[in-house]
C-alpha cells in the first residue's frame, strides 16, 4: 500500500467535498448513497476506517486484490482521490460495537471472536477487529457487514484466492478455521450492530 506521509496527511485532512462527489458519481450504485450497500455481494462502506478503505482501493488498482469491476472503477482515481473518498465513507457513521449484542449468539463463536483457539494457533478476531483493539491501522470493521460478503471473503482467504492481506495474516488464520466456523463467524458479525454513543 502506498502509505506515504502525504497520503497519511490526506487521510487525516481530506477534501470531503471531493470525496462526496466521487462517492455519489462512482460508488453509490453498488455501495449505497449512505455507504450501506443494497446488494449482499457488496460491502457496506459507512464507518469503515479511512485507512482500511484506502488500502482496498489501492490494492484493487495495483492488482493485489482482484475484482474486475473494482479494478476498472479505480484505474482513473489517483491516490488523493482515493484518500478523499475513503475519508468520506469513514465519516458517515461513528460508533462502536453494541455491548448489548456483542456477547449474544453461539458461545463457541463468541469464544472464537473474543479469545481464539490457542491450541490451533487462532487468535481472537477481536484482537484486530474489535473496537479500540489496537490492531493494524488498515484493519476493517466487521460488525454489521453483509453476511454473504463476510462468508465470501473469509472463504477466499482460507482458500488462498484472496491474497492482499499484509504478512499473510488473514490467510494464515482463515486456513485454520473449519467451514462451519467460517459460516458462524459471518453470521455473528452480520448480526452485531454498531451503535452511536448517544443511542
Amino acid at each position: 500500500m502506498s502509505r506515504t506521509p502525504q497520503i497519511i496527511d490526506r487521510l487525516h485532512h481530506p477534501n470531503l467535498k471531493n470525496g462526496a462527489e466521487i462517492a455519489a458519481n462512482i460508488c453509490a450504485s453498488c455501495h449505497g448513497d449512505n455507504g450501506v450497500s443494497p446488494n449482499p455481494q457488496f460491502p457496506h462502506m459507512a464507518g469503515q476506517s479511512a485507512f482500511a478503505i484506502y488500502k482496498q482501493l489501492h490494492d484493487f488498482k495495483n492488482g493485489a486484490r482482484v475484482n474486475e469491476l473494482m479494478a476498472s472503477i479505480v484505474q482513473d482515481l489517483d491516490d488523493e482521490q482515493m484518500a478523499d473518498v475513503a475519508a468520506h465513507f469513514s465519516a458517515l457513521t461513528k460508533g462502536a460495537l453494541d455491548p448489548r449484542t456483542i456477547s449474544s449468539g453461539d458461545p463457541d463463536v463468541v469464544r472464537l471472536v473474543e479469545y481464539g483457539v490457542s491450541g490451533r494457533g487462532i487468535p481472537g478476531c477481536a484482537s484486530c477487529h474489535g473496537a479500540h483493539a489496537g490492531g493494524p491501522i488498515e484493519t476493517p470493521t466487521l460488525a454489521g457487514q453483509r453476511q454473504e460478503y463476510l462468508l465470501a471473503q473469509l472463504t477466499a482467504f482460507a482458500n488462498g484466492d484472496r491474497h492482499n492481506d499484509i504478512y499473510n495474516r488473514m490467510r494464515g488464520i482463515a486456513a485454520k478455521l473449519r467451514k462451519d466456523e467460517i459460516e458462524k463467524l459471518a453470521e455473528y458479525y452480520a448480526a452485531v450492530r454498531l451503535f452511536r454513543p448517544q443511542d
